[in-house]
């Protein structure tokens, strides 16, 4: 009988120890039954493609906690440049609050992914869902300021004729209660437009004109019919290239590095496009 006694006594202390590890661990980011303190599990952004946010595993208010999300970018209100560079930055505030969450994606109007993320706080942010997100990592759920936590990170803009690419955002303001329910999940969007670039509008009435050599190593030649009022290389970012020499009818690209341009040939007011590979 006291044996029988010991071995209960002995299996409920392990049952007790188990829970106090449990909660060890979930406060120490490792692991959790209630919420994800090393970051989202990935596509909870609220997006079209993802059709998912934080509520799957935090029960509580969505937009109506009192407090407020918002991203915000670089991008001109002119529109992104395509293959350029731009910050992008998320922000949630509530009071109260001592720990925060988010993820942000980017899905163009089709609902593909545009997600070329760049870490540049790899303390405070991490890829998440096969890198097309971003989230924040243990050491980022801490408040920036009092009530308000701030994330960015960096994103290169797609290729020419990608169109409106919106960024999609949920974030969770968390009450630390060791629970999933009483927290507090905002989601909001921001769409940015590709940069209207005029000159990148081919016209097919110039059809019998040709570049040569390409891919091109030193130097290209134009050929054509019609009369040639002008000659401009760009680069895929959009930005003209001014080390472009031209003597005649050669032009001297020797100085630009490897990679795709494009030549617009202007003729009596009519531009056509030419995409050169410069080997």
């Amino acid at each position: 009988m006291k044996k029988n006694i010991l071995t209960s006594i002995g299996l409920m202390a392990l049952f007790v120890l188990a829970i106090v590890s449990l909660n060890v661990l979930s406060d120490s980011g490792t692991t959790s039954a209630y919420a994800n303190t090393v970051g989202s599990p990935g596509g909870k952004t609220n997006s079209p493609t993802d059709g998912s946010n934080c509520t799957q595993c935090h029960t509580g208010s969505i937009n109506s906690g009192g407090g407020f999300a918002n991203i915000s970018s670089t991008v001109l209100s002119s529109g992104y440049v395509p293959g350029q560079t731009y910050t992008i930055t998320g922000l949630v505030e509530q009071g109260g609050v001592n720990k925060f969450g988010f993820e942000i994606t980017a899905e163009d109007n089709s609902g593909s992914k545009v997600s070329s993320f760049i870490l540049t706080d790899a303390a405070r942010t991490k890829f998440v869902n096969a890198n097309n997100g971003v989230s924040h990592t243990a050491n980022g759920t801490t408040p920036t300021s009092l009530n308000t936590n701030v994330w960015s990170f960096d994103w290169t803009a797609p290729l020419t004729g990608t169109g409106d690419v919106t960024f999609y955002g949920a974030f969770n303001a968390v009450n630390s209660n060791n629970a999933n329910s009483g927290d507090n999940v905002y989601t909001i969007s921001l769409t940015v437009s590709e940069a209207i670039q005029t000159e990148l509008v081919e016209n097919y009435n110039l059809i019998e004109t040709s570049l040569f050599p390409n891919p091109v190593k030193t130097a290209f030649q134009i050929s054509t019919t019609e009369v040639i009022d002008n000659v401009v290389v760009y680069n895929l970012a959009g930005k003209k290239m001014s080390n472009v020499n031209q003597t005649v009818n050669k032009f001297d690209v020797s100085s630009l590095a490897s990679g795709i341009y494009f030549v617009h040939i202007e003729s009596k007011g009519n531009v056509m496009t030419k995409k050169m590979i410069k080997e």
